[in-house]
């Protein structure tokens, strides 16, 4: 049986639907608006894949819905965190420099007493932990190991290499001298 050419197109469109592409995508291959794909195959009676609805949370007339990577974020305007604009509608905007921590570190239980604002540093050692944290700052930037005897903390409270402020500390003293 041979089909019209129209018949041909709108079965070559469908494939390319049941082969995983969007509505939105098959139309675009076509030239033609979305709604008249849709029309064509509610016509010819091809099934439809169902919507999957994401989990989704209303919160000051917005709708958030879940991201990949596990927050609800707004699914219009500026996109903002769910957690973040709950925090803020309470207590004001978050300083610089602070984010919004999840106490129980389940990103879907967004009630403000699940909140804590956190440094970025202290919030990646919450998650990450010790291991990572003494990972990373295992050594200082010239490679010496940072242990508690080759550690001293400064005047201004920042922790520094004794070795390295030692090879510092000669450099200045040879410069006055000339040498």
């Amino acid at each position: 049986m041979r089909h019209s050419k129209k018949s041909q197109q709108a079965i070559e469109m469908y494939s390319l639907y049941e082969a995983g592409q969007s509505l939105e995508s098959v139309a675009n291959s076509y030239g033609v608006s979305r709604q008249s794909v849709f029309e064509l195959f509610a016509r010819r009676g091809f099934v439809l894949r169902t919507a999957t609805l994401l989990p989704h949370f209303e919160f000051a007339g917005r709708k958030y819905t879940m991201r990949a990577n596990g927050y609800y974020a707004a699914t219009s305007g500026n996109r903002s965190y769910l957690h973040r604009d709950i925090w803020e509608a309470v207590y004001g905007p978050i300083p610089n420099g602070l984010e919004v921590h999840h106490k129980d570190e389940d990103k879907t239980h967004n009630v403000i007493e699940n909140y804590e604002l956190l440094t970025q540093s202290a919030h990646q050692f919450q998650h990450d932990g010790l291991g990572a944290f003494k990972e990373k700052w295992a050594n200082c930037k010239q490679g010496h190991p940072l242990t508690d005897e080759n550690i001293y903390t400064t005047k201004a409270g920042t922790r520094t290499c004794k070795l390295c402020a030692k090879a510092r500390s000669a450099k200045n003293y040879a410069s006055r001298k000339g040498g």
